[in-house]
């Protein structure tokens, strides 16, 4: 399953990303990765359900990607990363159903004038 909104972001493009939405959520994902497919369609429904509220979601393949793994100290996949207002706030890591991701998007958007 490809996702339709979902925007692939490379690791030079991934600052400019965060900064420039109030609340981004990263997919932070390998290709070997078998929990991420699942993570995918959940994320999928997800984003459709959030569409023009304010939240950007965003796709980052961290495959030897070691400066990003260590900065967000990424011990697992799939991780999700939650940023506000271009900083970092938290993470989701493994597989998580949808309530438990929208519980925690929805606590960001709170805290947030959207």
């Amino acid at each position: 399953m490809v996702l339709i909104h979902m925007k692939k972001i490379d690791v030079t493009g991934l600052g400019t990303f965060i900064k420039s939405n109030t609340v981004a959520v990263v997919e932070c994902r390998t290709d070997w990765c078998k929990g991420c497919g699942t993570l995918e369609v959940i994320m999928d429904d997800i984003e459709k359900k959030m569409d023009n509220n304010g939240v950007s979601f965003g796709i980052l393949d961290i495959t030897e990607k070691r400066e990003i793994i260590n900065k967000y100290h990424i011990s697992s996949v799939p991780t999700l990363l939650l940023f506000k207002n271009g900083e970092y706030e938290n993470s989701l890591v493994g597989s998580r159903n949808r309530e438990a991701i929208l519980d925690s998007i929805y606590l960001l958007m709170e805290r947030t004038e959207i």
